[in-house]
Parts: C-alpha cells; sequence; structure tokens
C-alpha cells in the first residue's frame, strides 16, 4: 500500500488489524442506523463504503433501519 493517499479525508483503516474488526463490526450490525454509526467511527462516507466494500453493502441494505425495542423478556 502507497502513501500517496495519506490525507485527512482519507480513509482511517490502516492495518489488517482495523480492517478485520471493521468488517466484522459491520457484518454483525443489526441495523442500517448501527452500520451508519460503524461508518461514522472509522470516518467513512456511504458512498466510499460502497465502493470500497460492495460485499458489505450488500449486507447492509437488508438490514431493519433500526433495531426493535424489545429486550428479549416477553412476560
Amino acid at each position: 500500500m502507497t502513501e500517496e493517499q495519506d490525507s485527512g479525508d482519507y480513509f482511517q483503516l490502516e492495518s489488517s488489524r482495523e480492517l478485520s474488526s471493521f468488517h466484522t463490526s459491520i457484518w454483525m450490525a443489526g441495523s442500517k442506523a448501527e452500520a451508519s454509526r460503524i461508518l461514522r467511527e472509522h470516518q467513512l462516507s456511504e458512498e466510499e463504503f460502497v465502493y470500497r466494500f460492495p460485499e458489505l453493502a450488500k449486507r447492509v441494505q437488508v438490514l431493519p433501519d433500526t433495531l426493535p425495542h424489545s429486550d428479549g423478556h416477553s412476560d
């Protein structure tokens, strides 16, 4: 990987560990809102996400907008 693209706006996943963590977090996201939060944490725009990670973007597209408000204890 070259440092030519190293700028303040450049995607902030630099190590393979960060990339793996990002990939896992997006894959495990339960809603589009959660995935959006993860993108913000990694300073990644939605456009850049779709371009760089099309397989993950497809996964996010089928998620609900938000998680249902349920604690799993319906008595």
